[in-house]
């Protein structure tokens, strides 16, 4: 299984939902994806797999953010998996906690 095929479906597995697959064409980005919480259609954030700048086959971090990164540097950031220096389960993990947090965050100041 891939290293895609194991967060998706750690998404999966929190009711994120994989909307769209697509890529802005920039030499640092392989690709993004669209995700949305699938019990609030309004809770959207990107995927983005960004590329190695020393090494142009492999993917060097992956973002989770509120808006579509178009710069290697953003402040609408929730969390970033770090492809280096294995422990890839464990980095997995404090991903999608972040991304969580986020996500109940969000709901709760809607609520108030």
């Amino acid at each position: 299984m891939t290293y895609k095929a194991i967060i998706k479906g750690e998404l999966s597995k929190n009711l994120w939902e994989l909307i769209k697959i697509d890529s802005l064409g920039e030499w640092w980005e392989e690709e993004y994806w669209r995700i949305q919480w699938r019990h609030n259609n309004g809770l959207i954030l990107f995927v983005q797999f960004l590329i190695d700048p020393m090494d142009s086959s492999s993917v060097w971090e992956i973002r989770a953010s509120k808006d579509l990164i178009r710069q290697r540097i953003s402040n609408s950031e929730i969390s970033k998996l770090n492809m280096s220096r294995g422990k890839f389960n464990v980095k997995l993990s404090q991903f999608i906690q972040e991304i969580e947090a986020y996500r109940k965050n969000s709901i709760n100041k809607k609520a108030d």
